[in-house]
């Protein structure tokens, strides 16, 4: 789809924008003015029959002089299962295998929970790992692709140092140099 025209448009070689969450991943390509998901998938939760992925807590205990009571509930197994995150960074690097081959991807811009950042960027090739230009903390496999360029484009000109003479601005402003 084409980008608005008040967006960056990654003019030049391909950019790769790597959406990922807790169980899945999107993945756009950004070039000349075009933004389009060519792949995506979603990790199957493994199910477990004596719990099923559900658990509640209750505690009780002393601190000192005061009764603490601690009431926990939720699943308890989703990340904390060695084999769902390796399967799941397994599938990020082959569907990132399959993408790289069908383009000249010379920028990267990841999206993804920071539990998962290190994760995620050490199954990619050293190649790869060098043209990660942006790694955003967050939840985002939700959002639409232009939001995604905005948070990149806000992130890029919040790092731009910006020093110049009130004179030499002048200059600039009124385009007679």
């Amino acid at each position: 789809m084409k980008i608005s025209k008040d967006l960056m448009q990654f003019n030049g070689g391909a950019s790769l924008l790597l959406v990922a969450g807790r169980e899945d991943a999107k993945f756009y390509i950004a070039q000349n003015g075009n933004i389009s998901r060519v792949d995506a998938f979603r990790v199957k939760k493994l199910e477990y029959s004596d719990r099923e992925g559900y658990s509640e807590k209750r505690m009780s205990g002393e601190a000192g002089q005061r009764h603490h009571k601690i009431s926990v509930a939720g699943s308890e197994y989703e990340m904390k299962n060695p084999m769902l995150i390796h399967d799941f960074l397994m599938l990020v690097l082959s569907e990132f295998n399959k993408v790289a081959r069908r383009y000249e991807i010379e920028r990267i811009y990841f999206f993804c929970a920071p539990y998962m950042k290190k994760r995620i960027k050490k199954v990619f090739p050293t190649v790869y790992q060098r043209k990660i230009i942006m790694t955003i903390d967050g939840d985002y496999h939700a959002i639409h692709p232009f939001k995604l360029i905005e948070i990149i484009q806000g992130s890029l000109e919040s790092k731009k140092i910006k020093i110049i003479k009130p004179e030499a601005k002048r200059i600039l402003d009124s385009g007679k140099f």
